[in-house]
């Protein structure tokens, strides 16, 4: 970009324009942090705004063609997954634990990254508990409206069923962000 005939080659200077879930100081500045030192701090946030800066540095990472960093914010959505549960409410019938923090525009968000993204593949992850016991899970509404995330959890519900197995008085399945072991509750 700054090479050639080109305004930015000539002024040695772009301009970057915020983008919504893309674009933003805090994304720049985790772009500039990966370039300059090969590394990322996010530093302190609550859950749900460190699982959106992971999001949004993924995809100005992905949008600027810089790599190595794909697995690396995976692996921060799953951290701060593990570390900050929500509450497993069987009595509701359901169970938040790993998509207490998760929203909607995240998984929006997420969709925009290419496809076997770990970022995606993550996201879909942590829903697969509540997708296979209850009908009503968080995202039972919201994952039909972006289909490429109903095929990451397709996936994703694939690999778990092969974890599957059969005891005496029930079917256990490995839970794929935390990899406890737990019961399929069956359909009454």
């Amino acid at each position: 970009m700054f090479n050639g005939n080109f305004k930015e080659g000539e002024e040695q200077s772009a301009t970057l324009e915020e983008i919504d879930g893309v674009v933003s100081a805090r994304s720049f500045q985790m772009l500039a942090q990966w370039v300059c030192v090969g590394r990322v701090v996010l530093g302190t946030l609550p859950p749900a705004e460190s699982i959106t800066s992971a999001i949004e540095f993924a995809r100005l990472a992905d949008m600027c063609g810089v790599v190595g960093v794909e697995s690396l914010m995976a692996e921060v959505i799953k951290s701060t997954i593990i570390d900050n549960p929500g509450p497993y409410e069987l009595d509701a019938g359901s169970t938040n634990r790993h998509t207490h923090y998760i929203t909607l525009e995240h998984i929006i968000s997420a969709a925009f990254l290419p496809d076997g993204h770990p970022v995606r593949n993550v996201l879909a992850l942590a829903t697969v508990e509540g997708y296979l016991n209850w009908d009503d899970h968080k995202f039972s509404d919201g994952s039909s409206k972006v289909p490429s995330f109903s095929t990451d959890l397709l996936v994703a519900v694939k690999t778990t069923l092969r974890s599957m197995s059969r005891g005496d008085y029930s079917v256990t399945f490995t839970e794929p962000i935390s990899g406890e072991k737990l019961p399929l509750q069956m359909s009454k």
